[in-house]
């Protein structure tokens, strides 16, 4: 996937050719980014990029993608298993109507909340939590509100 394909792209490589710098030598291998996922024949060489600041540095202990999360229950894991946008953690979240709701948004995007740990993890190929799903405070509290139990 190129840059300039629909989806998130991720280049998880600096680029071995150019090096990180394409400006010089106009590098053809990383379409001129200093980065790319393309390591084929350089996999001793390229060195990976830091993980970006805006994903959280670990999954929630009520992150979607823990065994039993009610996403994972509901089916709607593999909703949220795709590339065509970015998965944002839930934690800060008001929940609204039993669920997560940001409180701003642009272009359907929720603004200020990082990306989802566990969603980084899944879309890397990196390992996904395996600890079990606990709900946390937040959601204690709004199912007990919900319900009516105080």
């Amino acid at each position: 996937m190129t840059p300039h394909q629909h989806g998130v792209y991720l280049a998880r490589y600096v680029c071995p050719v150019c090096e990180g710098d394409p400006r010089p030598s106009d590098c053809l291998w990383c379409a001129r980014q200093g980065t790319t996922d393309d390591i084929r024949g350089f996999e001793d060489q390229a060195g990976p990029l830091p993980r970006p600041p805006a994903v959280m540095p670990k999954p929630c202990r009520d992150c979607a993608f823990r065994p039993d999360s009610p996403e994972d229950e509901a089916d709607q894991l593999q909703a949220i298993k795709t590339r065509d946008r970015v998965f944002h953690c839930h934690a800060g979240m008001e929940i609204i109507d039993g669920d997560y709701t940001p409180v701003a948004t642009l272009n359907g995007i929720p603004v200020g909340y990082q990306v989802c740990a566990g969603w980084w993890a899944w879309l890397t190929g990196e390992p996904l939590p395996t600890e079990a799903y606990e709900q946390s405070a937040r959601e204690k509290r709004a199912e007990r509100e919900r319900t009516g139990d105080a």
